[in-house]
């Protein structure tokens, strides 16, 4: 879950910009229903995260939520989180707690039950292979932290799976760490963008890559800076501009925490196109005060 402190990010729209491109239509995948189970030491927690963050991150992909009777697609499975240990550090003779940490442990499959549900019926199986572990030094924040580490990378094993998965564009985002490839970032850029708002949620999960850009390529004043200071995420947030035709500023000078808001003002953009429910938008409550200028 993207928990962030917001200042105002402002998304604006650029006309005329040499770069930009149509706004997307929204992206409309069909039906889909989920139902995990999530448990703490054996009991159902009250706030199920794993429900929420893979909803969420589906229905960032272009899916509709339906009754498991009606969707085409189902994604059903279980988190199971068991206490693990207190790590413990001993200094003479005193001993100190460093962290409560949690196993986490999941399975659930994706059905494609084909159009309108008639088959052919599809069936794609994940689970972690060793369970994950985690730990905080708070107990509350421990099963919480647990449990929202294993739901994130549940959705996003889910989002590079071959039912669900767009092997196209996750090809072309891989290709920026290849030195050899004989292509430039532009034209991975352009291909990118050309994809259309297919690319948008992978490009929204690029935001979160730090790693620095292995292609050469164009990017104003990149001559002036390392060229590891140009990161994935740098050449994400340009290609989200010319898909959403707005633009949020960020460069190579731009902070940490600036890059954390243009995250959560991308994430507002998309979720406005998809015209996602309430309940599974991001930072709703900042929206209504501290954001109130960001255009729609």
């Amino acid at each position: 879950m993207l928990l962030l402190s917001v200042c105002a990010v402002l998304l604006v729209f650029l006309p005329g910009c040499e770069r930009s491109a149509p706004a997307p239509v929204r992206l409309d995948r069909g039906t889909i229903h989920v139902g995990i189970a999530e448990t703490l030491d054996g009991v159902p927690t009250d706030t199920n995260i794993a429900q929420l963050l893979i909803t969420r991150t589906l229905l960032h992909h272009g899916f509709h939520l339906a009754p498991a009777s009606e969707a085409r697609y189902r994604v059903e499975g279980r988190l199971t989180c068991t206490y693990h240990k207190e790590l413990k550090m001993t200094l003479g003779e005193v001993e100190q707690l460093l962290e409560h940490q949690w196993l986490a442990e999941f399975a659930l499959t994706v059905t494609d039950r084909g159009p309108e549900g008639k088959g052919p019926e599809d069936v794609e199986s994940f689970s972690f292979p060793e369970p994950m572990r985690n730990g905080r030094t708070d107990p509350e924040l421990a099963r919480r932290d647990i449990r929202r580490r294993a739901a994130t990378d549940m959705a996003k094993t889910i989002g590079r799976g071959r039912i669900i998965g767009d092997a196209e564009v996750r090809q072309l985002l891989d290709a920026l760490q290849d030195p050899y490839d004989p292509r430039g970032f532009d034209e991975i850029e352009r291909d990118i963008v050309a994809l259309g708002a297919r690319a948008v949620p992978y490009l929204l999960e690029a935001l979160l890559d730090t790693r620095p850009v292995r292609m050469v390529g164009s990017y104003p004043d990149l001559e002036k800076f390392d060229p590891e200071d140009l990161k994935v995420y740098h050449l994400a947030d340009r290609m989200l501009s010319d898909l959403l035709s707005r633009h949020a500023a960020l460069d190579l000078l731009s902070t940490e925490t600036r890059r954390l808001q243009v995250i959560t003002g991308w994430t507002w953009a998309w979720e406005d196109e998809q015209g996602i429910p309430d309940e599974y938008r991001i930072e709703r409550e900042a929206r209504g005060t501290q954001v109130a200028d960001t255009p729609y």
